[in-house]
């Protein structure tokens, strides 16, 4: 074997290697840029005094994992989870009080 036939099957090898490797990195940003955005766009769309129902209208249909903690001073803390790549997840927080808004919030969780 020469040179050239040696660079060549290596380049080949190269590109097989490169290929999955970067087919993942792409999906992984592509898959977190969605989750942060829907998130942001969910937060946003949430109102200061908006009903409980209302809020739990929206998570519903923004097909998103929401719970529900027991409330604290009469204040219950709502979350709202869009899930990205692996382990990283961005959630839009919502406090309500008498079952309407008072508070929300953004919320990034990466690795």
């Amino acid at each position: 074997m020469n040179i050239k036939n040696i660079v060549k099957a290596n380049s080949k090898l190269i590109f097989w290697i490169l290929l999955p490797i970067s087919a993942l990195i792409l999906f992984s940003s592509y898959t977190d840029c969605q989750a942060k955005q829907k998130a942001e766009d969910f937060c946003s769309s949430i109102q200061i005094n908006e009903s409980l129902h209302s809020l739990l209208n929206k998570c519903a249909a923004a097909q998103s994992e929401c719970a529900t903690w027991n409330p604290e001073n009469e204040v219950t803390r709502h979350q709202a989870w869009f899930s990205g790549f692996l382990l990283n997840g961005y959630t839009c927080e919502v406090r309500t009080k008498n079952d309407k808004v008072i508070s929300k919030g953004f919320e990034e969780f990466t690795d």
